[in-house]
């Protein structure tokens, strides 16, 4: 049914909204476009943006935005992992600076910082944080 707002993709559900409203991470958004199986949470939202739609057709809607989407998606996952080993790469360069710790062990990551091989020593994130172009 037309609703005024002149055709197009006006009067479907968005997906690139309802991913943003609901705040999904992009590895949580590539993995609904790529299955097409859309949660019952991006069902909801995306059928309350058009409460005329059945199931059916709000779910024949978000599919081709599905296919639309991947794309820019797994792009900007792959920006982001890029991103992030440049972060690592530059951390890591500075331990070699540093050496290795007192005790002669290489340093390794660990949740929240780097911990030595020998567990006695700890190099916490943020004291790294400045290397992080």
């Amino acid at each position: 049914a037309e609703d005024g707002l002149g055709g197009g993709m006006s009067n479907v559900p968005s997906l690139e909204e309802t991913f943003a409203t609901l705040q999904y991470t992009v590895d949580q958004c590539i993995v609904i476009c790529e299955s097409k199986e859309f949660t019952d949470e991006v069902m909801a939202h995306a059928g309350g943006q058009f409460p005329d739609l059945s199931v059916g057709e709000v779910k024949a809607a978000l599919v081709p935005q599905a296919v639309a989407l991947l794309p820019g998606l797994k792009a900007a996952a792959a920006a982001a992992l890029a991103e992030k080993t440049k972060q690592e790469e530059a951390v890591q360069e500075h331990l070699q600076m540093i050496g290795r710790c007192p005790m002669n062990f290489e340093w390794v990551k660990t949740s929240g910082g780097y911990r030595c091989a020998g567990g006695a020593h700890f190099v916490p994130d943020d004291q790294l944080s400045h290397l992080y172009v």
